[in-house]
């Protein structure tokens, strides 16, 4: 039984599957604001993910299957700069649920968690100020 999204929570640190930023991703949730949600996503290309980011590799908050078990593959990782991060109005993703395109995963893991806010304090690409309002 697929619960109203009304109920499903869409706070900081919960993540879901979404054919966000395109194809189809696990998005975690890292800022709730009132119209929209702010979003980091889930890659397994992380070869690639470091090739493109290697002025930046600070950025990459390197995953492991052990880490966290809705994981598809053994290694993913999340890029954690400004260029990554995603944004949808919450009237365009509940859309997105009613049509079953977007699924609720659950709560992220705290090691995760902990990775992600280290990326993005080591970020070259948000400022100070920023970087306290998406870890806070």
């Amino acid at each position: 039984m697929r619960l109203p999204f009304n109920i499903v929570p869409t706070k900081k640190w919960v993540a879901f599957r979404a054919p966000l930023p395109k194809g189809e991703h696990r998005i975690i949730i890292i800022k709730k604001l009132p119209e929209e949600v702010q979003y980091l996503y889930v890659t397994s290309q992380v070869n690639n993910v470091k090739r493109v980011m290697r002025y930046d590799l600070g950025s990459i908050a390197n995953l492991f299957k052990c880490d966290w078990d809705s994981l598809t593959e053994d290694e993913s990782c999340v890029q954690c700069d400004k260029k990554h991060l995603g944004t949808i109005l919450v009237n365009d993703f509940e859309k997105l649920y009613n049509d079953n395109k977007v699924d609720y995963i659950g709560e992220v893991p705290d090691i995760v968690k902990i990775k992600i806010n280290a990326a993005i304090c080591s970020s070259k690409s948000f400022t100070e100020t920023e970087k306290k309002f998406y870890t806070l």
